[in-house]
């Protein structure tokens, strides 16, 4: 496989879906981050082109078995590298510090029982144990916290989140990702170069850039997508490098190839997850499908026990090939944990899951829906303890 990095020279723009039509006012609004189909389709239209950088419908077929893994994001350090980011994982919650103000803290969600051998009011297929904190905390979640984490501060939170309690600056944690650019444009009369009378639109991209704290321009960061390719071995396909268009508007991007590769599992992942008899946790790090909505069918050998998700994103799409509208699907979004004994050999399991896709669609797996992570947990679910105060008011 080969890590690409896309750098969006211009503003990216990921429709949400919203129709666009020339009408007076008409707004284009972009997504908070790119679905993987989008990049997948930027991969596979890069590979399907000829000489001319004209796409050849004769190469469909063969593109279409292209793999991708991602998008990711990136963000280019001092030294000229990508150190990877991902979207917060929904089983942390984070608090502005008590003490020390402009610090956060961090409080791991956990599965849970409730006191007094209490059940739920739940459907027979849903997990046996409730996702929260263990003991109440009245504080509303800061407005400060990161939607994406740096793979550092994140890779400690897979391998021990109840010990990531240590306050933190919420720059050390990680950033909100590329932000919003928005824009109004004009339609030009060609014979005059003059303003069209009504022909005003506005359209809202994606900025690739990391604002730093101190106000400097030297200390901004660059940002982008990285993504993993696996091409096709019977064919001669290939991605060029350098500067092509992609997304709404054929914005530019920058496309080429670094020697990195995506992060590698910690050396001590295994063995800490055969030590809790199988008992781990799975983290979404793109959106993914399932038939049964939020929940997936990780089939006999894995047992599905408990599950942070978030609400679902929808996602559709043009079919090149059909010349139509692809199905609109409801999504588990980024970030979604879930909290699973898996039965079977780890090792293996681990290493299938591993920043590999997890969907029900196998076409959505191939382009990078439902890129996972592993993490522990001990398998216990603690007393959740009730609020003498709340206890008394119901």
């Amino acid at each position: 496989m080969t890590l690409w990095i896309i750098e969006p020279q211009d503003p990216l723009i990921v429709r949400d879906g919203r129709p666009f039509h020339a009408t007076p006012g008409a707004r284009a609004r972009s997504l908070p981050f790119p679905f993987p189909s989008t990049t997948a389709g930027g991969v596979r239209t890069r590979a399907g082109q000829d000489e001319n950088g004209i796409f050849d419908i004769e190469n469909i077929e063969d593109v279409k078995k292209i793999c991708v893994r991602g998008p990711l994001l990136v963000e280019q350090n001092d030294a000229q590298e990508w150190q990877f980011l991902v979207p917060a994982p929904a089983d942390a919650l984070v608090f502005d510090d008590k003490i020390e103000e402009g610090q956060i803290e961090r409080k791991w969600l956990r599965p849970l029982t409730l006191p007094g051998g209490a059940d739920f009011d739940k459907p027979d297929n849903f997990t046996p144990h409730i996702v929260g904190l263990p003991k109440p905390d009245n504080r509303k979640p800061s407005q400060n916290a990161p939607e994406f984490w740096y793979w550092d501060v994140f890779e400690s939170w897979l391998l021990d989140p109840a010990g990531q309690t240590a306050p933190l600056k919420p720059a050390q944690l990680g950033h909100n990702g590329p932000q919003p650019d928005r824009r109004v444009h004009v339609g030009i009369n060609p014979a005059t170069f003059t303003g069209i009378d009504g022909a005003l639109f506005a359209t809202s991209g994606l900025t690739f850039w990391q604002r730093p704290e101190e106000d400097s321009l030297t200390a901004a960061r660059k940002l982008g997508l990285a993504v993993d390719v696996k091409g096709n071995d019977s064919s001669e396909l290939e991605i060029a490098i350098g500067f092509a268009p992609l997304g709404g508007e054929r914005r530019l991007m920058n496309w080429q190839q670094t020697k990195q590769s995506l992060p590698t599992k910690p050396n001590e992942l295994v063995q800490k997850i055969k030590e809790n008899d199988g008992y781990c946790r799975l983290i979404l790090l793109t959106p993914t499908y399932f038939k049964a909505g939020w929940q997936p069918d990780f089939g006999a050998d894995v047992k599905l026990l408990a599950a942070a998700v978030a609400n679902p994103v929808v996602v559709s799409g043009w079919d090149f090939a059909k010349h139509g509208p692809k199905a609109t699907k409801r999504l588990a979004p980024a970030g979604s944990v879930y909290f699973v004994k898996v039965k079977g050999d780890v090792t293996q399991w681990v290493k299938d899951r591993w920043l590999q896709p997890l969907s029900d669609d196998d076409e959505m797996s191939k382009v990078g829906f439902g890129l996972t992570a592993v993490g522990i947990w001990d398998g216990t679910a603690p007393t959740m303890k009730i609020d003498a105060k709340e206890k008394n008011n119901g």
